[in-house]
């Protein structure tokens, strides 16, 4: 989890989710919602509580997956544009 101290609190953030495979092999991702798309919080404070519920409850590894993801707190206009298709 990494939050940009330069970056104004109340910009549009989206939280960017990385897997970790055997292989070694990571994905990234945006966290979504239940429709499918890339959730945007219009706070960080939002985006890190999410985070810190997310966190309390056990994760359920997939198959080859061999730890929980790590979260990261991006604003949506420094995203990747890969990963701005997923909001």
């Amino acid at each position: 989890m990494t939050n940009h101290p330069n970056r104004s609190q109340s910009e549009p953030v989206a939280i960017v989710q990385t897997r970790h495979y055997y292989g070694p092999r990571a994905e990234r991702s945006l966290v979504k919602g239940d429709d499918g798309r890339g959730l945007i919080f219009s706070r960080r404070a939002e985006a890190q509580a999410w985070i810190d519920d997310t966190e309390q409850h056990v994760y359920r590894l997939s198959h080859g997956e061999h730890g929980a993801p790590d979260y990261r707190i991006r604003a949506v206009g420094d995203l990747p544009e890969y990963l701005r298709g997923q909001l």
